[in-house]
């Protein structure tokens, strides 16, 4: 059984992960961006969809054949989040922890969030791919205030998971995500 399971946001950030170590004692899931949708504009309600207890639609790809079976990985106790430091990721994040209630943010938000208040974002623009985002609302994340909190810090500006090097990666991996004050 794997200590944790961590859902990453985009494959490239797995294919990382891979790299820096953390499949050795993490079951690690690329969700595609939103949520294995087939579609930009489904936010994570595929997967979200799924998760009401339709497992046999989900298609497992295994590199390790020792890996558990998606179902057991997706009630597992400790099942973290990983992705981007920007508004759709943590409305994925929100979206997917109505059907998953122990899922938590990974401890890699916390050198995201540092890179983040150094200036390393970037705006919500064409060039970034991040055009499409959604403003922050004024009442999202009511229900969430350590999440609003976080979207607030991103409601200009978001951060690339991809930013993060393998040494981050592998240093991060291990600890609890802490809330910034």
């Amino acid at each position: 059984m794997p200590e944790r399971v961590v859902l990453i946001e985009n494959p490239w950030a797995f294919e990382r992960a891979i790299e820096a170590g953390l499949a050795k004692r993490h079951a690690l899931i690329a969700t595609f961006g939103y949520g294995l949708s087939k579609s930009g504009d489904a936010y994570g309600k595929q997967l979200q969809n799924l998760l009401t207890g339709n497992w046999s639609a989900l298609i497992q790809l295994r590199r390790n054949s020792e890996v558990a079976e998606m179902s057991e990985l997706l009630t597992h106790p400790r099942i973290e989040f990983w992705g981007d430091f920007d508004l759709e990721a943590f409305r994925i994040y929100r979206s997917l922890l109505k059907r998953i209630p122990q899922f938590v943010l990974s401890s890699l938000y916390g050198p995201l969030h540092s890179l983040h208040q150094a200036g390393k974002g970037h705006e919500y623009h064409q060039i970034t791919g991040k055009e499409g985002q959604a403003p922050l609302g004024a009442n999202e994340f009511a229900d969430l205030p350590e999440i609003r909190q976080l979207a607030e810090l991103c409601a200009k500006c978001g951060l690339d998971q991809e930013c993060l090097s393998l040494q981050e990666i592998a240093a991060h991996s291990e600890s609890e995500y802490q809330f910034p004050c």
